[in-house]
């Protein structure tokens, strides 16, 4: 399908913030994101962006759609190590 279609770690900040695996992700604020495959141009960065304030996610479980507030926390440090690196 076009959408997005989450992976979910225990315990992640995305699971803390109620997203679960197997959830599809239909909206981030207020775009559409099957439309980020055909325009990659519409992905918002996040780069930057830690004030803010939450995104909103519109998501979809099962036949229920909902959105939650979710706040952007920096993941990586500024001197981020290469991938499979231990910091």
């Amino acid at each position: 399908g076009e959408h997005l279609v989450a992976r979910v770690a225990r315990d992640s900040p995305a699971f803390l913030a109620g997203i679960r695996d197997g959830d599809i992700l239909l909206k981030c604020n207020d775009l559409d994101v099957a439309a980020w495959r055909t325009q990659p141009t519409l992905i918002p960065s996040f780069r930057g962006t830690s004030n803010t304030g939450p995104v909103q996610l519109t998501l979809k479980r099962a036949e229920k759609t909902f959105t939650i507030a979710v706040e952007l926390n920096p993941i990586l440090a500024p001197e981020a190590t290469a991938p499979g690196e231990k910091p």
